[in-house]
């Protein structure tokens, strides 16, 4: 299964179909969660460019964006698959761009365009992966939601999408499809407390989006007992930089020596000396080079 949204679900042989029409929106704007990703996929397979609009967003907020295209249907000369591997491994090979928008948190949004490489580099493909079922808690269309989407997509993975429900719904879904993994901000996993039992199907919890603290990291340990956590920063420019476990955080080799880092709007300054110490807004980690 590809896709649990609301009542509806959607098969991998939904997906395929879908891919393989001869249409797409270089300019989508929806709240349907399934055309939204098909619609991606279709234009990435295709090597054609996509802009990715926040359904929430005020065009007023985002420069250079006409109007009139918006949700306008071109014809494609698409290519015909036979399977969702063949898919997977065209996007893989992808030459197109995307182009998304800052969240606009600090401000008016940003128009940053990425590679299909850059934005799939963390991506992990094995047949150990799977079996996975994402709770899919991110905005499709940020750089965490696109990032959790590849993720699950390159792997053939079950997404369960949980954006903006409720406390009960969300376990209700957990619990309904077993769902392993989760990677959600500090500010989700919140909106979980108070709870009543454990969940024993999550197997890892990935923090990512804002500061969190050790409180916060312990009662969701608590919740989901046998899950490993783990915190990702990445920015809508950079994608993802580096992931702590505790209070060590790992940072790629290739950002190596005297690496500059712009953490979360400006809310830390990150500064690598021979991946020793890195100083964030007056305390000092522990970081690891890998």
């Amino acid at each position: 299964m590809f896709l649990y949204n609301g009542e509806q679900s959607y098969s991998y042989a939904d997906l395929l179909k879908a891919v393989c029409m001869d249409d797409y929106v270089p300019l989508l704007k929806t709240h349907d969660l399934f055309k939204y990703f098909s619609n991606l996929i279709k234009a990435l397979v295709n090597n054609k460019p996509l802009v990715l609009l926040d359904s929430d967003l005020s065009l007023s907020e985002l420069g250079g964006i006409n109007e009139e295209k918006i949700n306008v249907i071109e014809k494609l000369r698409t290519q015909k698959f036979s399977s969702m591997d063949e898919v997977v491994k065209a996007l893989q090979q992808s030459a197109s761009e995307i182009t998304i928008f800052t969240s606009g948190t600090t401000g008016q949004p940003k128009k940053v365009i990425h590679s299909v490489q850059g934005l799939t580099r963390s991506v992990r493909c094995a047949e150990r992966y799977q079996w996975q079922v994402w709770a899919y808690a991110y905005n499709p269309t940020h750089m965490a939601g696109l990032q959790v989407f590849f993720q699950a997509f390159e792997n053939q993975n079950t997404l369960v999408n949980v954006f903006g429900l409720a406390r009960n719904e969300v376990y209700s879904l957990i619990e309904k499809y077993s769902v392993t993994h989760i990677s959600a901000t500090p500010t989700f996993y919140r909106l979980l407390l108070p709870f009543e039992k454990e969940y024993s199907s999550v197997q890892r919890i990935t923090f990512g989006g804002e500061k969190s603290d050790r409180h916060l990291f312990d009662v969701i340990h608590d919740i989901f007992p046998l899950a490993k956590i783990n915190n990702i920063y990445a920015s809508t420019e950079a994608g993802s930089l580096f992931a702590a476990k505790g209070d060590c955080f790992q940072i790629p080799a290739p950002y190596g020596i005297n690496l500059w880092l712009w953490m979360m709007s400006c809310l830390f300054t990150v500064h690598c000396w021979d991946g020793r110490k890195v100083l964030v807004l007056m305390e000092i980690i522990t970081i690891q080079m890998i």
